[in-house]
């Protein structure tokens, strides 16, 4: 699958409104701040402590929402790895089964055209030579 195939997968970002950049909600604290002047209202503080959470809880949501849809890439492009590389696997064992055919096929051939029977093959071990035939030739 391409990357722009992938992206229609996505899942679609919820409306939400824009998270307040930080400069902007310390600007706005301190509105709020100054609207009180020389006063002492303890009513304020708590009204200031609940826009600050809903500050706060907006960028939460923010992140879990992106942290959502890069987990539902990844376990997208998982899901595809995994596959091609099973698929991987099949093509290489059965090109490792038509290369057992192919070396019998030719020590056959071999054996037919020299005369020699050679007992090797995938069922039956090489013969071991001696170190005394090695130094004869």
């Amino acid at each position: 699958m391409q990357l722009t195939e992938i992206d229609r997968w996505r899942a679609v970002p919820f409306d939400m409104p824009p998270a307040p950049e930080r400069g902007s909600c310390r600007q706005r604290v301190r509105q709020l701040v100054e609207q009180l002047g020389d006063a002492v209202d303890e009513g304020t503080g708590a009204a200031l402590d609940l826009v600050i959470e809903s500050w706060v809880a907006a960028w939460i949501e923010s992140v879990r929402s992106e942290y959502l849809d890069h987990q539902t890439v990844l376990a997208l492009h998982l899901g595809q790895a995994t596959q091609y590389r099973r698929e991987l696997e099949l093509q290489a064992g059965h090109a490792s089964d038509e290369l057992d055919r192919l070396n019998e096929a030719f020590e056959q051939c071999r054996s037919e055209l020299t005369g020699h029977r050679r007992d090797v093959g995938p069922d039956r071990p090489a013969p071991v030579r001696d170190d005394e035939e090695e130094d004869e030739r």
